[in-house]
């Protein structure tokens, strides 16, 4: 397959985030050790101000809140023995979350995270080898992307999978020639005299 797992991160989150947020029940249901009543003020607060994805960041246009996902890295992890038309590599993913107070920045990143870990097994049926949350930042005040007098508070999360990328063919099958090389004082069976000039 064509790994893309910052696309497909952000694929699956605008699917079903709707979904959890219009459902009072399951919203409630993520928030597992937290207040219901509470849990509740946030998810009224983001069905008034509508969370937006987005695969990059347009620093002055963007309104709050908002999730960020890009592609972060790419590594090669295993050699595919005898088959130089696969890579197998590794992708991390980080979704950089933007909200105006603690609590909705919280809640979106307790939801997208819930979303995801749902979503494991899509990752797989997909050609994944794996799938998995690998960690997230403290919260931080983010001053210098926020209006006047209005803070905007940012969590970075990172995602891992594993995937075997298939290479398709680009270029034209030829017959393959073998590499030769040469002394100065010898000519091939199709004319070409070698180019290495040998000491004494």
């Amino acid at each position: 397959m064509s790994a893309h797992l910052d696309l497909h991160i952000l694929a699956s989150l605008q699917k079903f985030w709707p979904v959890i947020l219009a459902d009072a029940a399951l919203w409630d249901a993520c928030h597992i050790g937290i207040d219901s009543a509470e849990a509740e003020k946030t998810r009224t607060k983001l069905v008034a101000q509508p969370l937006v994805f987005r695969d990059r960041l347009a620093k002055g246009k963007d309104a709050f809140p908002v999730v960020v996902v890009q592609l972060d890295s790419e590594s090669r992890y295993k050699e595919a023995l005898g088959n130089r038309k696969l890579i197998e590599v590794q992708q991390t993913a980080i979704l950089d979350i933007y909200g105006q107070t603690v609590d909705t920045t919280r809640s979106i990143h307790v939801v997208t995270r819930a979303i995801l870990q749902e979503c494991q097994k899509r990752f797989l049926e997909a050609g994944y080898d794996d799938f998995r949350y690998s960690g997230v930042s403290s919260l931080s005040d983010v001053q210098e992307l926020a209006a006047e007098q209005l803070g905007v508070y940012q969590r970075r999360v990172r995602y891992e999978a594993k995937v075997a990328l298939e290479i398709p063919d680009l270029l034209p099958v030829t017959a393959e020639k073998p590499w030769m090389v040469l002394a100065e004082d010898i000519t091939d069976d199709d004319g070409h005299v070698g180019k290495v000039k040998l000491g004494l």
